[in-house]
C-alpha cells in the first residue's frame, strides 16, 4: 500500500506525522527554505512536471492524458474518455477492483506490513 501526503510546505504536516513519512519527493517550492531534501530546492529543474527525490535524483511527472492535450482543466473528462476507449478494444482479463481503505488507519497498524509513505510537496 502506498500513501501519498501532499502539502504546500513541510510545516503544514505535524512533526509526529513527518517522522513516519519516509521517502519524500519535492516539486519546485515557493520558498527554498521549506525544502526537506537538503538542497533547498536548488536542484529542481525550472520545468513543469519535474521534482527531486530525497536523495537528490530528479524525476519527471506525467499528465495522465492520451489525447495529446496538455490542459489540466478537463483531465477528469479526458481520463474517463480514455478508459472508455481502452475498454472498447481490450480483450484481456479485467483488472481487480481497487479495495477501499477503512475510514481510519493508524500508522501503528501499518508498521512492518509493507506500507510505503510518500510525501509530495507542490
Amino acid at each position: 500500500m502506498h500513501v501519498v501526503v501532499a502539502a504546500n510546505r513541510w510545516s503544514e504536516i505535524r512533526p509526529s506525522m513527518r517522522d513516519l513519512l519516509a521517502p519524500s519527493w519535492e516539486l519546485r517550492l515557493g520558498d527554498p527554505m521549506e525544502s526537506n531534501s537538503g538542497a533547498g530546492g536548488r536542484g529542481v529543474p525550472h520545468q513543469v512536471g519535474r521534482g527531486l527525490t530525497a536523495n537528490q535524483t530528479p524525476f519527471p511527472v506525467g499528465l495522465p492524458r492520451l489525447d495529446s492535450s496538455s490542459a489540466t482543466e478537463d483531465v477528469t473528462t479526458a481520463t474517463k474518455a480514455a478508459v472508455e476507449e481502452i475498454a472498447t478494444f481490450w480483450t484481456g482479463p479485467a483488472a481487480p477492483e481497487v479495495r477501499m481503505l477503512p475510514t481510519r488507519l493508524s500508522a501503528e497498524n501499518c508498521r512492518g506490513r509493507g506500507v510505503t509513505w510518500t510525501v509530495v510537496l507542490p
